[in-house]
């Protein structure tokens, strides 16, 4: 086993469990979808070493905050909320991520989550102590393609090196590796190997369909090639390839289904310590952490007191999407195996056949 169970907290258990029972049994809320958090992101930082031409970090905002600053953040975010995500832009680009990464496994985050490319990790392996799991960003093992999406040359041979360097430490570290591809127009068929890659190196692999600001890239919606690939990757999950994506999100982005949010359930935090409310995509900020106890009671207080935001949109984003399979549908989460996923414990290389 990769991971101890103690490393995940009861609180976290706790809060998916009211988190069901609202949702499937009470009526909802005057005021929206009042949900207990399970997992908190902290984008620490807009910068970012590569330049995806489908994602819109470096046209946006570089501050950041000092070192000392993004402690606070990070104390700010642990009462009541048991989990959380650092990702960006790329957070390896900060010096200090070190220190930070440790003060954040210091409070007890379980599980504690880094979203990253892996090109800078082999300056900071320590990290690699603290996490529960690497979040790997790659959207094809091609380098005439990947290299010339993401504007960095070497960028996919260095990557898929450091996913293999890495992968092999899993156990010994106590930590998983999931891979995140993009699923693009203009690339479906680059999905499936990313997929055999995984499977070949013993990581997971998680696909999410491009999204154009609040909308699904229009080229995907009604795609026959790009409905088959989903169908696909179902298919390849019951023949017991490592896809993490829910059955439930597949099918749903498969003809981009409607869906009920709970947003809050992953509440936001931006790089200056800013409080997005309901999501980022709505944007509306309620509050900044510097200057409040804790998100917690940002939240509770936006419950009670904030417009009811509809966004008139669905974005299809799996950080929204799939916490909401889990409360929809704790049986079928289960029965896939997610909550064995989510606590650690990494796929296993596919068994051969034939």
């Amino acid at each position: 086993m990769s991971l101890s169970l103690k490393r995940l907290r009861g609180q976290w258990l706790a809060n998916l469990g009211r988190d069901i029972l609202k949702v499937r049994f009470q009526k909802q809320s005057a005021r929206g979808r009042e949900v207990y958090p399970v997992l908190a992101s902290y984008n620490i930082t807009n910068r970012c070493d590569m330049r995806c031409g489908y994602c819109g970090y470096p046209q946006m905002d570089r501050r950041e905050l000092e070192t000392k600053d993004v402690l606070r953040v990070l104390e700010k975010i642990r009462p009541g909320i048991p989990a959380l995500d650092i990702t960006g832009g790329e957070p390896l680009i900060r010096k200090d991520i070190d220190e930070v990464m440790a003060y954040g496994y210091h409070l007890g985050f379980a599980p504690f989550i880094l979203n990253t490319n892996l090109l800078n990790m082999h300056r900071h392996e320590g990290i690699l102590d603290r996490v529960d799991q690497l979040i790997v960003s790659l959207d094809s093992t091609d380098p005439a393609v990947w290299d010339s999406l993401v504007g960095v040359k070497g960028a996919t041979e260095r990557v898929m090196g450091a996913l293999r360097r890495y992968a092999a430490a899993q156990d010994e570290k106590s930590f998983q590796i999931n891979i995140n591809a993009v699923i693009l127009p203009d690339h479906l068929d680059q999905i499936l190997p990313i997929l055999d890659f995984a499977a070949k190196i013993g990581v997971s692999f998680n696909a999410v369909p491009r999204v154009d600001g609040f909308t699904p890239n229009p080229q995907l919606v009604g795609n026959p090639q790009y409905q088959a690939l989903i169908d696909e990757l179902i298919r390849r999950k019951e023949q017991g390839y490592p896809v993490l994506n829910t059955n439930l999100y597949l099918r749903r982005v498969r003809d981009f289904l409607p869906y009920r949010c709970y947003a809050t359930v992953t509440p936001k935090v931006g790089p200056l310590g800013e409080v997005f409310y309901p999501c980022t995509k709505v944007h509306w900020k309620a509050a900044n952490l510097l200057e409040e106890p804790s998100l917690w009671a940002v939240l509770k207080r936006a419950y009670r007191t904030a417009p009811r935001h509809h966004c008139g949109h669905l974005c299809y984003m799996s950080c929204y999407m799939e916490p909401i399979h889990y409360l929809e549908h704790p049986i079928s989460f289960l029965l896939e195996g997610h909550l064995k996923r989510l606590v650690g414990k990494r796929e296993p290389e596919l068994k051969k056949t034939g």
